[in-house]
């Protein structure tokens, strides 16, 4: 059941207090995971990785909630997916872009959620292989780290994600919050 206002589709959704604290938890395992290990953020000028985490699992619950089936909230899954089989950016910028980088899977759903805690709204979805374009090539912080920047006018709607014909059995193997991969 996706979220509707008299037949029409709603994109946005509103985790509740419990829910944000759930996000923050997993967001804050993901940093603390990951101390050591050498991570630096190339994608962000301004924002820690601490603060990334947070809002990507807010993100995936929002996302999560908005296709109405349970948010298994993941550490040290990488590019595994993140709801169902299919992964989740967001950005806390009313135009901001969806990025897709090179090692992204091909084929993969990847959906934009914007972060204006605690209302998020789905802003669209594309594959990866159509993102993967010159026209939208760029390396925004000059760190390195070119990446596919899809605006927002570019994505598919969200009511044009059929969910339904998408296999939401875990995509991921069986990983429990907090355990370790090798």
């Amino acid at each position: 059941m996706l979220w509707q206002n008299n037949g029409a589709i709603m994109n946005t959704i509103k985790l509740t207090k419990p829910e944000l604290m759930v996000a923050g938890l997993v967001g804050n395992m993901r940093s603390i995971s990951s101390l050591g290990n050498l991570v630096q953020n190339k994608h962000s000028p301004t924002d820690s990785q601490w603060q990334i985490d947070v809002d990507g699992a807010a993100a995936e619950m929002a996302f999560a909630k908005w296709l109405d089936v349970y948010y298994e909230p993941s550490v040290n899954t990488f590019k595994a997916p993140d709801v169902g089989v299919m992964q989740v950016r967001s950005t806390k910028h009313e135009h901001g872009k969806l990025i897709i980088r090179a090692n992204d899977k091909k084929d993969e759903i990847v959906v934009l959620v914007i972060n204006r805690m605690p209302t998020y709204t789905m802003a669209g979805w594309i594959r990866t292989n159509e993102a993967k374009q010159d026209k939208y090539l760029y390396d925004p912080n000059g760190k390195g780290a070119p990446a596919w920047m899809v605006p927002q006018i570019n994505l598919n709607k969200m009511e044009d994600l059929n969910v339904k014909t998408l296999s939401t059995d875990s995509a991921r193997p069986n990983h429990p919050v907090g355990e370790e991969n090798g």
